[in-house]
């Protein structure tokens, strides 16, 4: 429920909203326009929120009128005055710079000084103890008869002068730019609102009461939200009228180029550099406005920055960089004027390795031609190639190997070649042959090792019928068997089942004496067919045109066998039996 003196003022703010123009009724039944009101704010906020000039006008013209003129001049001219901090007791005094303590009190209760309250408040009433030192700088000091100690005099001479300001502490009211419950003053509203013949305005009027660089509870400056607001023509108007260009704000302490790179306002960051902004200032945690910039994938922003000297190999805690920034972001456009602008690449940030698992070969030509290192493992000990046979990209694939990209390269956690990571992970039919053909024509070892077995015994194992069929046809020596493997390539194969991959396996040129098991001893069904054709195989020699595909496949030998295979002055139905596509 609204108290009675409140009542005007509640109505007042309810009237700004509704701008009803009849609120000027309200004028003369003593409202107080800086009194902050169930909502939060002050009537002169609110009508500065509203964007109302006339309105503000007409509070502060009312505000003008009805306001006591204090009279520090004659008020007990001849009795110094105390600060009187307790009713009782002896005094006793503390010095504690420009303040004054008469009171009983413990030698440590103060600290160093005075406290934030205390320092809130002079900030406040600054401008009035100035004009009071004037009043009084050819005033007599009195002293207290009998006192000879100068210094206590002194210190009573400071408290006078704090008991004739004192009003300001119990009637906050008196402060035209204090700040509402939400920290805002009606300074920062009327910036918001976007009205400059409002704040100017305020200025004109109020301008010894505000300043252009007052913050808001936040610590923002009135610089900081038109910059938020992208609002040209007030972030000028604030410049003209002596803005700090260089002020920082908020948890972050960023100033205003910090906001505009983050809002992504060119025109912002364009006058604010103009007008001396630091280009190179970081916050709180070490974000640079070009970085904000590029997080922003504002490419003229990012290229504005990069001219105007800003650094391009600014680091951030974690080794963030621009570059890596629009490497993450995928943009290659940034990425081009950053390395045109000098960014230097880091061969632990893998920047190559993030270009090609978002499948951009034009950063991957970028960094390339930058000079980054095509063969670096990252932290799961893959190589940028690894990482394109892994996300199926034969084109990436293609352009590293013939930038020289090592196709046999392993990883140092676990072995693994490129051949391994296509079996792994590629399963597309078209996918994995053309890599595997890649791969195999550059020069990759079909029969290389790792944790997990030869290339050929992991594909059997992970059940890929395609890889594993790839790699038969190109070669791949079908007798390797791993010594750590306790089972063969066909018993493998036969466990799993796959009646076309036993014959690929038999047909490719598996001894069937080093079956590791016999196979009837791997029947798992009265109705086996894998089973029943490697008992018939094993009992009855290959024909001759069977054994005849083994020893010419054996003489061309495994590099490039497909492709010298189609050069033979053969049938093409011959080629196709040849490379074990008919069987």
């Amino acid at each position: 429920m609204i108290g009675v003196m409140e009542a005007p003022n509640e109505l007042l703010m309810q009237a700004i909203y509704e701008n009803n123009l009849k609120f000027i009724s309200c004028l003369t039944r003593g409202i107080n326009i800086n009194k902050i009101c169930s909502n939060g704010m002050t009537l002169i906020g609110a009508a500065a929120q509203t964007g109302n000039l006339s309105v503000l006008k007409a509070l502060i013209d009312y505000h003008s009128c009805s306001s006591l003129t204090l009279d520090f001049r004659n008020e007990n001219k001849n009795k110094p005055q105390y600060l009187q901090l307790e009713n009782d007791g002896q005094k006793r005094y503390k010095n504690i710079g420009y303040f004054v303590v008469c009171r009983d009190l413990e030698e440590n209760e103060f600290g160093d000084g005075p406290t934030l309250t205390v320092w809130k408040v002079w900030s406040g009433i600054w401008k009035l103890m100035k004009h009071i030192f004037l009043q009084l700088r050819h005033a007599p000091i009195s002293y207290d008869e009998g006192v000879e100690d100068g210094e206590i005099n002194m210190y009573k001479w400071y408290a006078n002068i704090l008991n004739r300001t004192s009003v300001l502490l119990e009637s906050p009211e008196r402060d035209i730019g204090r700040l509402d419950r939400h920290g805002q003053s009606v300074l920062h509203y009327a910036v918001n609102s976007g009205n400059i013949d409002m704040v100017e305005y305020l200025m004109t009027t109020l301008g010894k009461e505000l300043s252009v660089n007052q913050n808001d509870a936040c610590c923002f400056s009135p610089l900081h939200m038109a910059a938020a607001n992208g609002d040209i023509e007030m972030l000028r108007w604030l410049l003209r009228r002596g803005a700090n260009v260089n002020a920082v704000g908020g948890r972050q302490r960023q100033n205003a180029l910090h906001v505009a790179a983050r809002s992504a306002h060119l025109t912002i960051i364009r006058i604010l550099v103009e007008a001396g902004a630091d280009i190179n200032a970081v916050d709180v945690e070490e974000r640079s406005i070009l970085t904000l910039a590029v997080r922003q994938s504002n490419e003229e922003a990012v290229r504005y920055l990069v001219k105007s000297g800003a650094r391009v190999n600014h680091e951030e805690p974690g080794g963030v960089t621009p570059l890596r920034l629009a490497v993450w972001a995928n943009n290659a456009s940034v990425v081009r004027i950053l390395l045109d602008g000098g960014a230097r690449l880091v061969h632990s940030h893998h920047l190559v390795h993030t270009a090609v698992s978002n499948n951009n070969l034009e950063v991957v030509r970028m960094l390339v031609e930058g000079g980054a290192m095509l063969n670096a493992r990252d932290d799961q000990g893959h190589t940028p190639l690894m990482l394109a046979c892994s996300r199926k990209n034969l084109a990436i694939a293609r352009y590293l190997i013939t930038h020289g990209s090592d196709v046999n390269a392993a990883s140092h956690i676990d072995g693994k070649t490129a051949l391994h990571i296509c079996v792994q992970d590629v399963r597309e039919t078209k996918s994995v042959h053309q890599l595997v053909e890649l791969l195999v024509c550059h020069g990759a070892d079909m029969n290389a090792p790792s944790y997990q077995g030869s290339v050929l015994f992991y594909s059997i194992i992970l059940e890929n019928r395609s890889a594993a069929a790839a790699l038969v046809q190109h070669g791949a020596d079908v007798n390797l068997r791993d010594e750590r493997a306790y089972v063969d390539n066909l018993s493998l194969a036969k466990r799993h089942g796959d009646l076309d991959l036993v014959k690929l396996l038999v047909y490719g040129g598996f001894r069937l004496s080093e079956m590791t098991w016999d196979p009837r001893a791997l029947r798992t069904q009265s109705l086996d067919p894998a089973c029943d054709f490697l008992i018939s195989v094993k009992t009855n020699p290959l024909n001759l045109r069977e054994l005849c595909r083994i020893v010419i496949r054996k003489h061309i030998g495994p590099r490039e066998l497909i492709s010298r295979i189609s050069t033979l002055p053969l049938p093409p139905i011959v080629h196709r039996y040849l490379t074990l596509e008919i069987l």
